[in-house]
C-alpha cells in the first residue's frame, strides 16, 4: 500500500483529503496532512495506513454526513 500511495494513487488520495469538501470541512489539520503526504512520498516514513484511514474518514463523511446530491432522472422522455 505504501508504494501505491507514492505513485498515482497518492495524488488521488491527496486531492481527496486536502481539497474540496475535505478542506472546507475542517476536520484535518491540512498543514500536518501535507507534511505527512510529503514525508510518505519522499520515503522518509511509511504513512500508508494513516493516509488510507484519513481517506476513509473523508469518504464516510461524503456518504453519510454530507447532504445528498440529486440529479434529475434520465428516463429517456426528454424532448
Amino acid at each position: 500500500m505504501g508504494a501505491w500511495l507514492r505513485g498515482g494513487l497518492g495524488a488521488g488520495i491527496e486531492r481527496l483529503i486536502l481539497q474540496g469538501p475535505a478542506r472546507d470541512r475542517g476536520l484535518f489539520d491540512l498543514a500536518v496532512v501535507q507534511q505527512v503526504m510529503d514525508a510518505h512520498r519522499a520515503g522518509r516514513a511509511d504513512f500508508g495506513e494513516l493516509l488510507m484511514m484519513l481517506a476513509g474518514v473523508e469518504l464516510w463523511q461524503r456518504l453519510f454526513v454530507d447532504p445528498p446530491t440529486l440529479a434529475p432522472p434520465d428516463d429517456g422522455m426528454a424532448a
